[in-house]
């Protein structure tokens, strides 16, 4: 009996290792991390990130320490689906939200550090890890005061392009690229691919842990806006020519606000809307009876 009880014991914690999601903040992550400035050789270098074993008390909450920033200290808060940042020195340091899990589109973000780095979440995905489902986030730069680039974040493992860690080396005027992310010695195979920064990414290499890249397939994901927020003179770009079509926009609360015919066209200027905002478009092609819907932040 005791036996059994054991067994059945082991069996239920073994599931439940099994079956909890990725943290950021756990110790036996790994990330690679290819950094590019475009200037002067040295212009490149590929840097290694990841989490102290032993926490640290800091104010009476525990930090993970990164081991390549010494003065970077992140907690995550399961509950309140956030990561959090301080870079402390000399004895002080100021919190920050790093990661938040809670955001929808339209929702907008500054960069750490980058008061000038604004963006907006610009669509929502998912993924999925050994057969659980992670969140993914794009997020696109809000207007040209920003230099730094549109960048991608899934749950769990933080940017896949973009600024995986901004307080150092990242200045904004770097590209960064997640070569290679390992958990427990793992290299995780994201199903299906995420889109990222016009390709899809993916981890399928455990032995060499290199990320790939493919071209998107031309589908849903190919409809897309020329910029995010819009405004009237942005276009909705189709992912083939539609002889005989019609576009709907709707806003937040589903009135629509735009219902247009076209023909024989690749693209749709979205014009003037009522007010800044959140808006949901329909794109109909009439001789296929294919639809494609998205959502989009509108900027007067």
């Amino acid at each position: 009996m005791k036996t059994w009880l054991a067994c059945v014991s082991f069996c239920l914690l073994f599931l439940n290792v099994l079956g909890q999601k990725i943290r950021f903040t756990d110790s036996t992550n790994k990330w690679s991390v290819y950094i590019y400035n475009g200037g002067p050789p040295p212009s490149s270098i590929t840097r290694e990130f990841s989490f102290a074993t032993i926490d640290t008390m800091i104010n009476t909450q525990l930090y993970k320490r990164l081991n390549a920033l010494s003065d970077c200290f992140f907690r995550e808060d399961t509950n309140a689906h956030k990561v959090y940042l301080l870079r402390y020195c000399n004895n002080q340091g100021h919190e920050e939200v790093y990661l938040d899990y809670n955001l929808q589109i339209g929702d907008t973000v500054t960069h750490i550090g980058c008061d000038t780095f604004l963006h907006v979440v610009a669509s929502t995905d998912s993924t999925e890890i050994n057969g659980l489902t992670y969140r993914t986030w794009y997020f696109q730069k809000v207007n040209n005061l920003s230099i730094s680039d549109d960048y991608v974040v899934a749950e769990g493992i933080g940017c896949i392009f973009g600024p995986q860690f901004i307080p150092s080396p990242y200045d904004g005027l770097d590209e960064q690229l997640l070569t290679c992310f390992s958990h427990n010695n793992g290299v995780p195979a994201l199903q299906p691919p995420v889109f990222a920064y016009r390709f899809n990414y993916y981890f399928d290499n455990a032995t060499s842990c290199v990320l790939k890249t493919q071209n998107p397939d031309l589908s849903h994901s190919a409809v897309r806006l020329t910029s995010n927020p819009a405004d009237a003179n942005s276009f909705i770009i189709f992912p083939r020519k539609m002889g005989n079509g019609s576009l709907i926009i709707f806003n937040i609360t589903g009135q629509p606000v735009v219902n247009r015919d076209f023909h024989e066209s690749l693209q749709q200027t979205i014009g003037h809307l009522p007010a800044t905002g959140l808006y949901i478009y329909k794109l109909l092609d009439r001789q296929t009876g294919e639809s494609f819907t998205g959502k989009f932040y509108y900027d007067l």
